[in-house]
């Protein structure tokens, strides 16, 4: 800490300051959606839909990171993926399935939607 102040980095070890945030829920984050999509045509309806799209749009390059990953295996250091290259598409489509409101996929998913939507948060790369 000490070292990262006298550069002028960090923050001494006090929490930050911050004005003017607020967490947007219900209407609210639907008007903030609908504000940051309304103009843009190439931008799904929703977040959810929006996240589902890039997974699909995404998948052959997800399912190749899952597995190279070993992920559920405990990952670089397993012998091999304890998943199959089908079973991971299958994984997906289960997760894009919930993500755009599946009932049935959200009670039968399973580990592997499980570990898929893990592993996919883990990975995910946010600007900030």
């Amino acid at each position: 800490g000490r070292v990262l102040t006298m550069q002028g980095y960090g923050n001494a070890g006090n929490a930050p300051q911050t004005t003017g945030y607020r967490q947007s829920t219900g209407a609210g984050a639907v008007d903030l959606w609908e504000a940051y999509a309304g103009h843009r045509p190439h931008v799904a309806p929703s977040p959810a839909e929006e996240a589902a799209a890039r997974i699909v749009s995404n998948r052959a390059a997800i399912a190749a990171d899952a597995l190279a990953r070993k992920m559920g295996a405990g990952g670089h250091g397993a012998s091999k993926a304890p998943y199959t290259a089908d079973q991971v598409d299958e994984g997906l489509r289960t997760v894009v399935g919930c993500l755009l409101g599946d009932e049935e996929g959200k009670a039968g998913g399973g580990g592997l939607a499980a570990s898929l939507a893990s592993h996919l948060v883990g990975r995910m790369c946010v600007p900030r």
